[in-house]
């Protein structure tokens, strides 16, 4: 009985890894997407909706 419980519980932490690291992987590639966003060069200047018009 106490080898059947180690064996699930060396296998839960072996689990508990795979999904530690697989979530660090989605945090660093959002990471580097979001950075991406934030330093992204507009290629034309915000304007208004509907045109230039200056509205006064």
């Amino acid at each position: 009985m106490n080898g059947i419980v180690t064996v699930c519980v060396r296998l839960l932490e072996f689990l508990f890894f795979i999904g530690a690291a697989g979530s660090l992987v989605v945090v660093l590639i959002s990471g580097v997407e979001d950075l991406e966003t934030i330093f992204q060069k507009d290629d034309a200047p915000d304007t208004p909706v509907g045109g230039d018009h200056n509205l006064r």
